[in-house]
């Protein structure tokens, strides 16, 4: 029997596959076929580019991604979008991924791409490709790559909400398919296709690709680091809603629960503020209206807020961690002291201002619908949280979680491909607690194995007085004159140097307004189970 060296084995596998990367790519049998519904050279038409169906050399096949990437596009189409008073012209492109995943991918002219790829995130129950945020808001807006020279895009998530709004679940009745899309597989796929079209339209890859998102959009960034780790070299997770089971359905029915009929005025509720600030603003050495860490505040006493034993009792329950008639924890979550200037938007009971008695009270909203469409194996559309029981339903939870929720702490994978993680919080958050965020962190820095080690690709910023996301946009909704909150701050380009640099960042430097209306910038120093949170102060 003719024996084969090493070395002609080695080369002669080394050939083979030097001809499978030259070869056409429906070259015959035993070569890989598209089987894509578009025809790939309608792709290429689309996007503006010659399309060569032999793909005549090496080169394209180590730049561009697999033409599989394209099999899931349903719909494609572009067009060019001139400069506006706003943004830079760019190409919009829009299309549709089985089964129907809507996207946008907004691409600059080829001179002034940064060799970047930026996906946002979305919030709620998503159902909207949402393109047109404010400029100056970063919080699951693709603008904001799109503006610092990115290929930027952002997605449905896989279903549409008719313009009805986030808390919108109806779509969700008996659609597994759509759950998992929402879930999961959503952002993965916007991710295999934008890279892959990005490197059709340029003739070249992404040099690095990042994902930003907040709340929902704030698990989609943590879901992609555990299941996806090679789609993003670094993300950005704000205020994410991790345990999302845990959160819609076991805390947010504690809260409607404890709640129940009580309503609290504008009055009632500026004297809730009031008695908190009195008694716990000045504990980090400054009455400006921020609390730099609601944990550290005393039991506060509502004796002059003059409010009934029935509101008192609701405020208790708000005030606490759901729990079960064995006093066992079934979410690490409160409602935040200082976050009561927001609640006509969040909390339940909670009476609009005078300058806007609107009240959207949108957890009740939001946990309803889940409770309805999302939450059980089995939807049960007549659920309300009256029929939630502690003792019994959270473990009806645990089948869509394992769907939805991004409470995994093995972040091994991420880390050692050179993955990095940029999350915050505000401490004044009442629809997503932040101390859920920090329990989350607490057990990363348990599992990975130390503060340090765990420092090295993961940093955690709690922001004082900032609202769910946004602080600026809540204050406009509510009425208040002037921003209080530090929800100014540069996270992308802190997560850039870090991953594209090596500089991890030691600080972050916010800015807002205090109650007063004074400007004050605070440094955000990187939270730590042993150091707590902390910051300085500056110009």
């Amino acid at each position: 029997m003719q024996r084969v060296s090493r070395f002609t084995m080695v080369a002669g596998v080394m050939l083979a596959l030097v001809v499978w990367l030259c070869s056409p790519i429906s070259a015959g049998a035993g070569d890989y076929i598209y089987n894509g519904i578009i025809p790939l050279e309608e792709i290429y038409e689309t996007l503006g580019v010659p399309y060569d169906p032999g793909q005549p050399d090496c080169k394209y096949r180590k730049k561009c991604p697999n033409p599989q990437d394209f099999e899931l596009l349903l719909e494609l189409e572009m067009n060019f979008v001139e400069e506006s008073a706003d943004l830079p012209a760019f190409y919009q492109v829009t299309g549709v991924l089985f089964p129907e995943i809507r996207f946008e991918l907004r691409l600059l002219p080829k001179h002034e791409w940064n060799r970047k790829f930026y996906l946002a995130g979305c919030g709620g129950f998503c159902g909207g490709v949402d393109t047109n945020f404010p400029n100056g808001q970063f919080t699951n807006n693709l603008n904001w790559g799109l503006l610092r020279g990115y290929a930027a895009a952002t997605t449905d998530s896989g279903h549409d909400n008719m313009g009805l709004g986030r808390t919108y679940a109806d779509w969700a009745l008996d659609n597994r398919p759509g759950e998992v899309d929402w879930g999961f597989r959503s952002i993965h796929e916007v991710t295999r296709v934008s890279k892959a079209l990005i490197c059709v339209f340029y003739g070249r890859k992404a040099r690095y690709s990042y994902f930003a998102g907040c709340s929902t959009g704030g698990r989609q960034a943590i879901v992609e680091a555990l299941r996806f780790p090679k789609d993003f070299d670094g993300v950005i997770s704000g205020a994410p809603a991790l345990d999302y089971t845990g959160l819609v359905a076991t805390w947010m029915s504690w809260v409607v629960q404890g709640v129940g009929d009580n309503v609290f005025s504008a009055e009632d509720q500026a004297a809730i503020q009031e008695a908190i600030l009195d008694q716990c603003d000045d504990l980090d050495g400054k009455a400006d209206g921020l609390i730099s860490d609601p944990r550290r505040c005393p039991e506060i006493d509502f004796s002059g807020a003059d409010l009934s034993p029935d509101q008192l009792a609701a405020l208790e329950q708000l005030y606490s961690k759901p729990v079960n008639s064995w006093e066992d924890i079934l979410y690490e979550g409160v409602i935040p002291y200082g976050s009561e200037i927001y609640w006509p938007i969040w909390v339940p009971g909670a009476d609009g201002t005078s300058e806007n008695p609107l009240a959207l009270q949108l957890i009740r909203g939001f946990n309803d619908g889940f409770l309805k469409y999302m939450a059980f194996e089995v939807d049960d559309p007549t659920f309300t949280a009256d029929d939630f029981d502690f003792d019994s339903t959270p473990d009806l939870l645990e089948f869509m979680g394992r769907i939805y929720n991004a409470t995994d702490t093995n972040l091994k994978r991420f880390k050692q491909l050179g993955g990095k993680i940029l999350m915050y919080h505000g401490w004044a958050d009442s629809i997503v607690p932040p101390i859920y965020t920090l329990d989350y962190y607490d057990r990363v820095v348990a599992a990975m194995g130390g503060v340090r080690r765990t420092q090295r690709f993961f940093r955690l910023f709690m922001v004082p007085g900032m609202d769910h996301c946004s602080t600026a946009q809540s204050l406009e909704f509510v009425g208040a004159g002037t921003s209080i909150g530090l929800d100014d701050f540069d996270a992308l380009g802190a997560l850039e140097r870090w991953v594209e640099k090596g500089i991890a960042p030691r600080r972050l430097k916010a800015s807002g307004k205090s109650l007063s209306g004074e400007e004050i910038t605070r440094f955000l120093r990187p939270y730590s189970p042993d150091g707590g949170c902390k910051y300085s102060y500056g110009k």
